[in-house]
């Protein structure tokens, strides 16, 4: 997985438990089983339950970020530009954090509008800095550019203006 660099007894650790997992799971997900996300997500959890316990709990925690969908795209960004591993977590981390302070002043109705796109103006800006410093300025540019990383930026757009009120009809 990109991001988690196994040793040779780890790769071997994963080698056997995907190879097990496949011997098991595989054929009935090929076979259009009734449900196959429902397998693929059974064999990942043997997967990891056999990693869980072969694995030390700091690696078993590196292999399962570097697995995780979520790390995908910033895993592969991270190791393009040969940033420590790291970075991916401190990355993800203030996507989180800036996501959700977005949503509380985006559903914050007590506050208006244009206060609101103040508050997010500041927490872009905020967003540009944090990043560009953990991601190097050329980091930043290839994020922002790879829609599926940078993208939740747009989260930090301004409000649309409230509409106008309605006309009485005559």
């Amino acid at each position: 997985a990109v991001g988690f660099r196994a040793s040779e007894d780890e790769f071997r650790a994963i080698y056997r438990a995907t190879t097990a997992a496949d011997a098991q799971y595989g054929a009935a997900i090929k076979s259009n089983a009734a449900n196959p996300a429902d397998l693929a997500r059974q064999k990942q959890a043997a997967i990891d339950a056999q990693l869980q316990a072969t694995l030390s709990p700091e690696r078993f925690a590196d292999y399962q970020r570097a697995t995780d969908p979520a790390y995908q795209p910033i895993n592969r960004l991270v190791t393009r530009l040969d940033l420590s591993a790291a970075i991916s977590d401190q990355v993800v981390a203030l996507q989180t954090d800036l996501k959700q302070r977005a949503a509380t002043i985006r559903s914050n109705t007590k506050v208006p509008v244009p206060l609101r796109n103040e508050q997010l103006a500041a927490l872009s800006q905020e967003a540009d800095a944090k990043l560009s410093a953990t991601l190097t300025p050329r980091g930043y540019d290839a994020y922002r550019a790879d829609a599926g990383l940078g993208n939740w930026l747009k989260t930090l757009a301004p409000l649309p203006p409230p509409a106008p009120p309605a006309k009485p009809k005559s």
